[in-house]
């Protein structure tokens, strides 16, 4: 019965900040509650929110589910920076993205690694994070995001990992 309450509180807690406001997310990150962090976390991916620093900060968390939430995000935004970035012979590099890690159970010393990557990434294209920033949904008519590219079977597929049918 504890599992069950347990998987039900974990699914109530995403569908609240899957319909949660930008201040409501932000708020979340900051959470004592590790299932809040969690999901405020990937829905700051889900929604692009445009907030590298925030999530570079959620690399070091304890737990390893808001770690990787965070990595994910931040890879979300990489796509998005990318898509912005003129290439010879390309319009952009759309379908590209930068993944620094960590990986799961990396040492703090590793940790501490990728965060420094992370933020000269960010540091180096501060004028497309900046734009992005500007603009929310400047890129949401050009493209879809690595995680929401579908095909008629996929379209009931959820991108929720609280619920049935999750990628």
């Amino acid at each position: 019965m504890k599992a069950l309450a347990a998987q039900q509180q974990f699914a109530a807690t995403m569908q609240k900040y899957s319909t949660a406001s930008e201040s409501d997310l932000m708020t979340g990150l900051k959470s004592t509650k590790e299932e809040e962090r969690f999901a405020a976390t990937w829905y700051a991916g889900e929604k692009k929110l445009t907030i590298p620093t925030d999530l570079i900060e959620l690399l070091s968390d304890p737990n390893v589910m808001v770690q990787q939430a965070a990595r994910r995000s931040l890879i979300m935004i990489t796509y998005d920076v990318y898509c912005l970035v003129p290439t010879p012979g390309r319009p952009n590099q759309k379908g590209r993205v930068s993944d620094f890690g960590p990986a799961p159970g990396s040492t703090p010393k590793a940790v501490d690694l990728c965060k420094k990557k992370w933020t000269e990434f960010f540091a180096k294209y501060e004028d497309k994070v900046q734009k992005l920033k500007d603009n929310p949904g400047l890129l949401d008519d050009k493209k879809t995001s690595p995680d929401k590219k579908t095909t008629g079977a996929d379209k009931k597929t959820s991108t929720n990992p609280g619920s049935a049918g999750t990628k």
